[in-house]
């Protein structure tokens, strides 16, 4: 049986970093690095989120798993959690945070699993308590820096539905200004300033192309 290719896009601010078992993903990106060893793969992750005039990088392994493995040593990685929310009128949730719109995430805390961490994100950061369906939808990563040291976030995403009063509560202690349903028809202004991430999100819903 033949394995199907598979990939992790990576997120550095807002440049991709490719990492692919397909030869062929991501050949046109600005910097296109066949794995040798970690060694090698960390040094190249360095260079990448030095030097910010670079706009993307591609990583190949026929080995996906071994490449993962590699990926992951090269950083602390920080699981989290967070929740695409519609309402009765399939509008969408979204949270203004920083400045930029977003969907509400946060780290797990200790003892709690994905999904446990995303309806509490959504609640805590959105004052949305009555939660229905959750079901998984897909995974986003980023790195950024930490207490001056990069980290991995890998964030495990849950798309569910409100039961009951879509009356929103801004976390605003976490910088969040707005929480605000957007229908699905016009999501102009949250698109024209929110996270690569954030739309591969809405992209793996089916919500935008």
């Amino acid at each position: 049986m033949v394995s199907m290719p598979q990939k992790y896009e990576v997120f550095f601010n807002r440049r991709p970093a490719i990492i692919t078992s397909n030869p062929d993903e991501g050949k046109d990106a600005s910097l296109y690095f066949r794995f040798t060893g970690r060694k090698e793969l960390l040094k190249i992750l360095r260079l990448f989120e030095k030097y910010e005039d670079i706009p993307s990088l591609t990583v190949f392994h026929p080995n996906f798993k071994e490449l993962r493995k590699a990926l992951k040593s090269c950083f602390r990685v920080i699981k989290a959690a967070g929740g695409l929310v519609k309402n009765q009128q399939g509008e969408i949730l979204f949270i203004l945070r920083n400045g930029i719109w977003d969907l509400p995430k946060g780290k797990l805390e200790r003892g709690e699993n994905y999904q446990q961490g995303a309806l509490r994100e959504v609640f805590e950061e959105c004052g949305i308590k009555e939660l229905l369906h959750p079901q998984r939808l897909g995974t986003s990563f980023h790195v950024y820096r930490l207490n001056g040291k990069p980290v991995l976030k890998k964030t495990i995403w849950f798309t569910m539905e409100v039961n009951g009063k879509t009356d929103t509560k801004p976390l605003t202690i976490e910088g969040i200004t707005e929480a605000r349903w957007f229908p699905v028809s016009n999501l102009k202004e949250p698109l024209s300033n929110t996270y690569p991430n954030i739309e591969l999100v809405l992209k793996k819903a089916g919500i935008i192309s």
